[in-house]
Order: C-alpha cells, then structure tokens, then sequence
C-alpha cells in the first residue's frame, strides 16, 4: 500500500474537475461568455474586489469588453445600471470590429460621490447561445475634473503644452473645455492677459455655449513679446467638477509695417555707410581724433582702429557725409599725435592714452611696439597721403609728416634675431617675452606688405616666404561648399582675416 501526497491529491482533483467540465462541456455542446474586463473612462474596474473601484470620473463611457461575441438583444434585456433603485438609462455601441467590445454609454449624468452599480443577470447570451453566470460590479465616483481640451487662435488650434509663435496683435482665443461650464462661475474668474513684464492687459470674456468660451483683449498687443493667458481655477463644471487653472505662453509676431521712412536701396546703402562713418568721427577721442576702443572706454585709444576710421575720412569727403576741410582737419590732429605718441623702433603700440599719447597696457607684457596694429596705421598713412594735394600748403605739410612716420618704422628690426620671420610684439621692459611670430593665414597679411614696400627698413623676399607663407604651408587647396580655397586653414577663418588687411590692397591683384 502506497501514500498519495498533499500535493499530488490536488493535482489529481484538479485535473478531474478539468476532465468533468470538459466532458460536460462536449456532452451538452455548450459553451460559456466571460467578461474579461470593465473600463470606465481610463481607469479598469476591478471585478472581484468592488471596494477597489472608488474615486472614478463622472460623464466617461463604461467599456464592457467580453470572450465572445455577445447578443445586443440580449445584452439590452439583461444589463442595468442602477443608483440605489433608480435605473440609469443608456446607449449601446461596439467599441471593436469584432464586436466583443460593448460601450455603455450614460443617457443621463452620472452624480459623483455616489454608488453605483453595472448588473448583468444569467440570462444574457452570446451570438452563438453561449451562457453567462450573471454578474454585479459596484463602483464609486468622486467629483469630476475639468480641463482645457484645446484653444483656437484665429482659426488655428493648438495644446495647451505648446509655446506658440507668431500670434496677431488683436488675437481672438477661443478655449474649448472638456465638460460642461457652470456659467455663473466664469463670469467671477478672474482671466487675465500679462505681458513679460507682468503689466496687464484689458479683456473681455464672451460665453460662446457652456463648453467654450472666447477671451480678446482690448488693445493691440506689442510686436515680438511673450504673452501669459491666465485661465482661473475658480471655474466649475455644470455639476460642481473642479478645474486646477492653467497657464498657456504665446509670442506676438513681428510688426513688419515699415517704422522709418521708405527710402531706396542704394539711399539706404548710403545712409548706412555714412552712420558707420559717424561711429568713428562722433567717438574720436576731443584731444587727438583718434577711434576709442569701444564708444565707452574713456581715454583707451586704439591704433588699428584709428587707422581704420584715418582710410575712412577720403570716403567720406568724396560721399559728403564731411567737407573737405573738416576732413582735412581731423586727419592734422591724428597725424599731430601720431607724431608725439610713445614709438618702439619707429611702431606704435595697441593703446595708448588719447590725451597724453603714453601707453595703456594691452596686457602685461604686451605694453610696447604692436607691429600687426602698427600695419593697419601705415596703410591708412599711405591711403591718405595719396589722397592729398601737394599744391596745397597745409595738405603738403601733411604728406610731409606722414612721410616721416612711415619712414621711421624699423620693419626689419622686428625680424628678430634674423630668423626671417617678423616677431609682432617688442617691450622695452619684457623684449621679446611675448615670442609670437607673424605667420599667416589670419589678419595679418598686411604687415608683411608694408614691411616689404619699405623705402627705409624693407624685409627680404626671405622673411615673407618663410615667415608668412611658412615656405608653403600656407597653401590649402582643398574644396570647401564647391569653392577651391587657395590659402590659409580650413574654412578660411573669420572675416576679419581678410577685410583688415585688403582694406588697403586689391585681392585680384
């Protein structure tokens, strides 16, 4: 005689209550429906554990999902919803193409913070006879919740996450809630239009039907501004549902309507031109003329922006934007500076102090001879003394001093060492502690130009070739967005590479 364990005494039984149900089944040729799952709303209702199903939301469609096609018929004679005894009435629809999906939708407004109760007797049947067991499910609602659905800008519709641009200074919002309004409770909220800054703005709120509302404000808004649409959490739904605010940004779009006179394109180019001009004559230092390193940096003078703003005087004479003896008069006083200013073997420093003509630091070591700014200075020297009348007296007198300038600059003396490369800085205090060479490509193609065409202290074809050109180095050749790019590094560099120096020479040249 054997034992039969715990275990395998209930493996036994189950598999004879399979076997007794399958036969039965097969016997009588029958079938039975299940329901597999309840949603209300998004939330699933838990069958067996009704306390479970509390706090659902009002108004939402009850989602019957069953293992078998079911009788509609059927399903309308056997399925009520029920509050205490009262009877819910409601609508069928299939949810699915199979159509085992039964959405129960409420004719009238489900209460919150009430018990209700989905009550499917025995007798429903599936299209094919299948029986059903019967089944009562309890649920509790809580209060509903409301929400901003979508707001309409001008016939365009947007989320309420969305940051949206472009908006028209007159703008009508239209804001599409989820559920009905109470409409009493909108007329007290409190909605509100604020700029970036916080200022309000005046608005009118219109009731379009109990779900939307429009909201426009009474003055334009300002161009190219953001905008905060307050929409207040004192609004309620019509059965008391809570609503938590909300906050939706937009920008204004840019006022393309013209704010200055209309003027033609080569009038504008001049008007251009001749401000950029001003920058340069407004922002002269009073005591010597010379361009300020920035509109604000008091008596900071700079030398390769004085120069820049020295080629600029012939323009403006020959465009009139100045007379030729105001032009006249300004280039005396830079030259009269230039002359007396702080000089390092014949170069001129980055900064200087406009009213004493001493230098101002450009750092620490870098406080003497700046070749590369001394080569912006020597271009414009030569561009405005070919500019001249040497039949004038008081212009003769000026080519003569601008000689002598140029003429003092010790170009070769910057070959330091004779190592055939021009050095760009020299301090009487530091030397040549800075030890940066000139070497190309970048702004400083001009210097080597200057130091080359030298009546007094010229530079060896040597220098440029191995200094400059790096015996070759300098040669790119490569293909860049369809251009073959002949010299200097990848991409050419900034723009300043090239316009400081062809200020002065032709590039086709």
């Amino acid at each position: 005689m054997f034992k039969i364990k715990p275990f395998h005494l209930f493996s036994l039984l189950l598999s004879a209550v399979v076997s007794l149900i399958y036969s039965c089944t097969n016997d009588n040729n029958t079938s039975y429906l299940e329901l597999k799952q309840v949603k209300i709303g998004e939330q699933v209702i838990d069958i067996v554990n009704p306390q479970l199903n509390t706090g659902i939301e009002t108004d939402t469609a009850i989602e019957l999902t069953f293992s078998a096609r079911v009788d509609s018929v059927s399903l309308r004679k056997n399925l009520n919803l029920k509050l205490l005894d009262s009877t819910i009435a409601y609508r069928l629809s299939y949810s699915d193409a199979g159509k085992t999906t039964i959405k129960v939708i409420p004719i009238e407004n489900i209460l919150y913070n009430h018990d209700y109760y989905i009550l499917i007797s025995n007798s429903l049947r599936g299209m094919n006879g299948e029986l059903f067991m019967g089944i009562t499910i309890k649920f509790s609602t809580r209060c509903a919740s409301i929400a901003v659905k979508s707001i309409d800008i001008e016939g365009n519709s947007y989320a309420l996450n969305q940051i949206i641009r472009n908006v028209d200074f007159n703008p009508s919002f239209k804001i599409y809630f989820t559920k009905q309004l109470d409409l009493s409770s909108i007329g007290s909220s409190e909605f509100k239009i604020n700029d970036v800054e916080g200022r309000g703005y005046t608005i009118t709120v219109n009731t379009i039907n109990d779900s939307l509302i429009e909201i426009q404000p009474h003055q334009p808004l300002e161009h190219v501004l953001r905008y905060s649409l307050f929409i207040p959490s004192t609004i309620r739904g019509k059965f008391n549902e809570q609503f938590s605010g909300s906050v939706f940004q937009f920008y204004t779009m840019i006022d393309s309507t013209p704010k200055y006179p209309v003027i033609p394109d080569d009038d504008l180019l001049t008007l251009i031109q001749q401000q950029t001009f001003r920058y340069f004559w407004d922002f002269g230092h009073p005591s010597c003329g010379m361009a300020r390193e920035r509109d604000n940096s008091g008596d900071i003078v700079t030398i390769g922006g004085s120069g820049f703003g020295l080629m600029a005087i012939p323009v403006a004479i020959e465009r009139g934007f100045i007379t030729r003896s105001e032009g006249i008069e300004r280039i005396a006083t830079m030259v009269n500076f230039l002359k007396n200013a702080d000089r390092f073997h014949g170069a001129w420093a980055h900064w200087y102090n406009g009213a004493t003509g001493h230098v101002v630091p450009f750092s620490t070591y870098d406080n003497g001879g700046d070749l590369v700014e001394t080569s912006y200075m020597a271009q414009a020297l030569l561009t405005v003394r070919q500019y001249l009348s040497a039949a004038d007296p008081a212009e003769a007198e000026l080519i003569n001093n601008i000689n002598l300038l140029l003429d003092g600059i010790e170009w070769s003396w910057y070959n330091r060492d004779n190592l055939n490369m021009l050095s760009w800085h020299w301090s009487p205090n530091y030397g040549w502690a800075m030890n940066m060479f000139v070497r190309g490509w970048n702004e400083a193609l001009i210097t080597y130009i200057m130091a080359a065409t030298s009546s007094t202290f010229p530079i060896s074809a040597e220098v440029y070739h191995n200094g400059w050109a790096g015996n070759g180095a300098i040669v790119n050749g490569r293909l860049f967005y369809g251009y073959t790019l002949p010299l200097g590094h990848d991409y050419g560099g900034p723009l300043f590479f090239a316009q400081y120096s062809f200020l002065g020479l032709n590039p086709q040249n």
